[in-house]
């Protein structure tokens, strides 16, 4: 069975695939096997191996050494071509022998960057790097068809590697068997790898079962799963110096150096100074926020566009004067305020009315009541006062 990732065959018996075994010009022996495929290609006495086989840097140079060979060394433009022709109709990307020791920053100003071959030394007659960035973390570097040189980590896994050796060694004549096949003993069982003896962490690395995982140092925030960057969480930070050159310092995204007698410090750079935003800028430790007015969405981060009606707002907002503080209640708002004022307003001033009239009304009945009831007490009176209706009958009288 196969190992998980993470984990290294050895030591338990297994008979692999065949190789079908090609031979090249000048003693070259092209194979096929299920480890990876070979692709040779000499110059002269020397000889460039391509195997495509997905390893790390470390595991690149153990390979090569157990072909007694060592990683290629591109000192020179014929070698380049000769890797060229390796890799014209090769896909992906492939170890050479060259990479940045821990502890020392790349220098660009420098042809080779600070960087040294696995044959021992830096000189060179030919370069060919991708990209221009300054970096102070572990890094090799690799190739593909287009023959740039790219900076990476180590600890990546990749396409394969690229051996350099002499004739018999790196591309040895294999004898050929009658049926074309020739058949290898192997044996293997699943260790433990310790990925952080290739360096593959900025800083600091630990070793798991199957894996690894990467931590940073003080001030330093993780970038991904294995870089680190700089972090200055207020205005002024003391810079990061190479030890070895104390005038070769770097400050986080955002900061600029400055030196000063007591030392190099990194200072926070006002953006806003500079004009980043289109409307209104914030400015942050080592970087800014953009924002717009009313009536506007941001886009791009920096710039401002004026929202469309009916896509953003059923109103169309108008952006206040420079200087006044946005109002927060919409025209249509304003209106319905109005509206209700003016209601409110009105029917004060209907119960006014209606209580007016009302206590008018209470009055006059209570003044023609008041009249009755005189009027009633005078008729009592009058018949008080007048005379009782004689009872007598008339006598008569002759």
């Amino acid at each position: 069975s196969l190992c998980s990732t993470g984990w290294l065959k050895v030591n338990h018996q297994k008979i692999m695939k065949a190789f079908l075994i090609l031979l090249l010009a000048a003693g070259c022996v092209c194979l096929a096997e299920a480890a990876g495929t070979y692709n040779c290609s000499c110059d002269g006495d020397v000889c460039f191996s391509a195997v495509a086989e997905p390893t790390d840097y470390e595991a690149s140079l153990k390979a090569c050494r157990q072909r007694s060979a060592v990683l290629a060394a591109v000192r020179a433009r014929q070698s380049s071509q000769v890797i060229a022709h390796l890799l014209e109709n090769v896909k992906g990307e492939f170890w050479i022998g060259l990479e940045l020791q821990d502890s020392v920053c790349s220098d660009l100003s420098s042809e080779m960057r600070g960087y040294n071959w696995a044959t021992g030394g830096n000189s060179t007659d030919f370069t060919n790097w991708r990209d221009s960035r300054r970096t102070c973390a572990p890094r090799c570097v690799s190739v593909s068809s287009d023959l740039k040189w790219t900076e990476r980590h180590c600890s990546g896994r990749i396409d394969g590697y690229i051996c350099q050796g002499g004739l018999g060694s790196t591309c040895g004549r294999l004898e050929e068997q009658p049926n074309g096949v020739a058949l290898y003993n192997t044996s293997y069982h699943c260790v433990d790898i310790d990925e952080c003896l290739s360096n593959p962490c900025d800083h600091e690395c630990l070793n798991t079962r199957g894996s690894f995982s990467c931590s940073c140092f003080e001030d330093f925030i993780k970038v991904d799963e294995l870089s680190c960057k700089y972090h200055c969480p207020k205005e002024e930070c003391p810079a990061k110096c190479d030890p070895n050159n104390e005038m070769q310092c770097y400050c986080p995204e955002g900061f600029i150096a400055e030196p000063r007698d007591t030392g190099t410090v990194c200072v926070d750079i006002n953006e806003c100074l500079q004009n980043e935003c289109e409307q209104n800028c914030v400015n942050t430790y080592g970087s800014y926020i953009c924002s717009c007015e009313n009536g506007y969405y941001l886009e791009d981060g920096f710039k401002c566009k004026k929202q469309d009606v009916g896509v953003y707002d059923f109103t169309t907002p108008t952006p206040p004067p420079p200087g006044n503080k946005t109002s927060s209640v919409s025209p249509g708002g304003l209106f319905a305020i109005i509206v209700c004022v003016v209601v409110m307003v009105l029917l004060a001033v209907l119960l006014l009315h209606l209580k007016m009239n009302s206590k008018w009304i209470f009055r006059g009945i209570r003044k023609n009541n008041s009249e009755d009831m005189k009027n009633l007490q005078q008729v009592t009176a009058e018949k008080d006062n007048m005379p009782l209706p004689d009872r007598h009958l008339p006598l008569n009288t002759c």
